[in-house]
């Protein structure tokens, strides 16, 4: 292993926590022992607790005091996508966890936020995968977590890690939703943008900045219909590829499918789509589908449109 910062050490996460297998259910008939709600894989998700669907097992006395989750116990995820994992916050009342969750309490100078940032770094980094079992669902046994290699640092240094890592994770997280915003609007104005279009009207701002004005669509760019398709059309000598009205979305052109049509002497130059063409679509048969539209980047080469 490589050398670590002064103060640090690399110790196995069984010697630097207790860990511990929830209870496997029980699906044999009732033993009318008292009804207790538990956690599942599905409620620990990355960095928080899902309590919308919160089920209930019998418990003994004894059972409920081995499997109870204190606030500050990390639970992570056993199997499917394994080492996800959440700090369980607390409740006012009892909490217990099943056999898919691992139970961590950190011993002596150890954050559990620490090993729950660590976790999530192995496992999207894939140094979790050797030591998990299963072919097709991936399961991390208790004792290969607990085998798990830890860099750990002294706990103030510990402390400042964590708290320097979610307050940039905090900032990314803003932007994202500033991003999101950002997005929504400029997707309606672009819409209110094509249904101008759509309508032969658009408006454009004069040149002094102090007003606007509509205008129609033909008065400030060229509008050109594309080519009908006919049997004669069918790529033979001179076949080129073409857009249709199915390749034209309401995200954008959709290249996945792109057909060829055969097109004849004067034609090609003619019907050539050159970057920053507006695509619309004149007609499909349905009525709130007519302008709907998306812009040409040149992403083809020799790229034609039809009418359909």
């Amino acid at each position: 292993m490589n050398d670590l910062p002064p103060g640090w050490a690399w110790a196995a996460l069984g010697e630097i926590a207790e860990t511990k297998l929830g209870k496997m259910l029980d699906r044999g008939k009732p033993h009318g022992l008292e009804q207790v709600p538990y956690l599942r894989n599905v409620n620990v998700q990355w960095g928080c607790i899902d309590l919308h669907d919160v089920l209930t097992m019998e418990m003994s006395c004894d059972e409920q005091r081995r499997f109870e989750i204190r606030p500050g116990d990390l639970l992570v995820c056993e199997g499917g996508e394994i080492g996800r994992c959440a700090i369980w916050p607390g409740t006012s009342g009892f909490m217990a966890f099943q056999k898919a969750l691992h139970r961590i309490r950190p011993l002596g100078d150890i954050d559990a936020r620490y090993i729950r940032w660590a976790l999530e770094y192995m496992a999207l980094s894939g140094m979790l995968l050797p030591y998990a079992t299963g072919s097709t669902i991936k399961h991390l046994p208790q004792v290969q977590l607990r085998r798990l290699p830890m860099r750990v640092p002294p706990i103030s240094e510990q402390r400042r890690i964590v708290d320097t890592l979610e307050d940039h994770i905090s900032l990314l997280e803003a932007g994202d939703a500033l991003l999101r915003v950002a997005g929504q609007r400029l997707r309606a104005l672009w819409q209110s943008v094509l249904d101008a279009a759509h309508r032969g009207v658009l408006v454009a701002k004069r040149e002094s900045g102090q007003s606007w004005r509509s205008m129609a669509a033909g008065d400030i760019g060229q509008v050109q219909g594309g080519i009908q398709k006919q049997p004669r059309r069918r790529p033979a000598a001179n076949p080129f590829p073409f857009l249709r009205v199915a390749n034209v979305t309401r995200a954008g052109l959709n290249l996945s499918e792109v057909h060829e049509i055969e097109l004849f002497d004067g034609e090609p130059d003619r019907y050539l789509l050159k970057a920053g063409d507006l695509l619309v679509v004149e007609g499909n048969g349905s009525a709130d589908q007519i302008g709907r539209a998306a812009m040409w980047h040149g992403d083809i080469t020799r790229a034609r449109t039809r009418i359909t």
